[in-house]
């Protein structure tokens, strides 16, 4: 009977513990994400030029797709989900600061510019103004735009979501 109940409490130790094995790959990128995710939100909490965040979202960027595209189904999908909300918004942030030092025109609506995009991603956080009834563009005349302030609340929210996933993440690995 004890050989039985000490062969039921290793089973049950087992079960308990069985996360599906993580390979090589995902643990070195998912190590990287938290790295460099991390630096990105140093950085632009501290103040970085366009230039270096360009650079640092890159490094970013090519460990979080690798992460995203290997994510184990078995893991919780939330995190992924904030993992990928962060990027989104690193992205839109770098695209807007383009648009702006670029002298490029706003996002605007219908979809010029990725309107859309943005106002999917931050909703009702965002700054919008409306373009006045004799605008120079015709197109544009009366039309929503994205403001270029929108660069510091898009890194914000992504900063969010990235503080999000990076503890849950970090719990997925192995310990070293």
């Amino acid at each position: 009977m004890k050989k039985l109940l000490a062969f039921l409490f290793v089973l049950a130790l087992v079960a308990c513990s069985n996360k599906p094995k993580l390979s090589k790959s995902f643990i070195d990128n998912a190590n990287c994400v938290i790295d460099e995710g991390s630096k990105i939100n140093s950085m632009t909490d501290m103040g970085v030029n366009y230039v270096d965040y360009k650079n640092q979202l890159n490094e970013f960027s090519g460990c979080a797709d690798l992460v995203l595209s290997m994510w184990p189904e078995e893991y919780n999908i939330e995190i992924k989900e904030n993992l990928q909300g962060s990027l989104d918004g690193w992205k839109l942030a770098y695209r807007l600061w383009g648009l702006k030092i670029g002298d490029y025109d706003n996002p605007t609506e219908p979809n010029i510019n990725d309107y859309q995009e943005y106002v999917d991603y931050a909703g009702d956080k965002l700054v919008v103004g409306t373009r006045e009834k004799d605008y120079i563009v015709k197109d544009y005349r009366g039309k929503k735009y994205v403001d270029f302030k929108n660069i510091n609340l898009l890194l914000g929210i992504a900063s969010d979501y990235f503080e999000s996933c990076r503890p849950e993440l970090a719990k997925m690995l192995p310990e070293e």
